[in-house]
């Protein structure tokens, strides 16, 4: 390969790297309260310019399946005011001054069963098979995205119906998300995890997400919870 063909190439890539320039977020799963059907999670990390620590806590109903905003909060810290230097700090920062806000009875033991981990490097389709070995319960969950061809500063859509085959053949069918509801400003979904609450009666659907920052013209990686009631 020539060199200006080299320098093509590397310029190409500083285009590609500028356009799509943000920050990934990591997910923690903070536990479950079934007693009021509400499951805690949170995304942390370090801002694209390495100023700014930043931790969002997240509190899902469950009987909606949704994040209710009433009791979701969002923090950002100096990274010259942390001890740490990276994101985990900020969380842990943003946990104290939270349950000091909030007198939830969450109990960070009971994070649930995970059924379904995507692992480093794998890719999931439209169709994604899995099973709970402590109740022989074999899952089948199809993901449908609109519009098919997606590109920063779309607004995609997200489907879920999952079905569920008991031990005894019994067969169920459940539904999540919508279509006609597109999502502001995220247009990628890789799903990442799926957890069941420690009663059995809740599957939350962890999905990475491509979220457009319209102000910075940047993507980030962020996370998206839906969940279902399977019983």
């Amino acid at each position: 390969m020539n060199k200006r063909v080299v320098i093509l190439v590397l310029i190409i890539l500083c285009i590609q790297a500028a356009a799509f320039a943000g920050d990934r977020a990591e997910f923690i799963n903070l536990g479950f309260n079934n007693d009021t059907g509400a499951f805690l999670y949170a995304q942390y990390g370090k801002d694209e310019s390495g100023t700014f620590l930043y931790a969002d806590i997240f509190y899902h109903d469950l009987l909606s399946g949704e994040d209710l905003s009433v009791l979701s909060k969002s923090k950002t810290y100096p990274v010259t005011l942390s001890s740490g230097h990276d994101g985990l700090s900020a969380l842990l920062m943003s946990l104290r001054e939270y349950f000091d806000l909030y007198s939830l009875d969450i109990d960070h033991t009971q994070t649930g069963t995970t059924l379904y981990y995507q692992l480093p490097g794998q890719t999931t389709g439209e169709l994604i098979s899995f099973s709970d070995y402590k109740t022989r319960t074999v899952y089948s969950a199809s993901i449908v995205i609109r519009p098919q061809s997606r590109e920063p500063g779309t607004d995609a859509a997200l489907a879920i119906t999952l079905f569920q085959t008991l031990s005894d053949g019994t067969l169920n069918r459940f539904e999540a998300g919508s279509l006609t509801t597109p999502l502001e400003n995220i247009y990628e979904f890789q799903l990442k995890q799926i957890i069941v609450s420690p009663q059995r009666n809740y599957a939350v659907l962890v999905f990475q997400v491509n979220e457009y920052d319209e102000d910075k013209d940047t993507t980030n990686i962020r996370y998206y919870v839906t969940s279902m009631k399977i019983e």
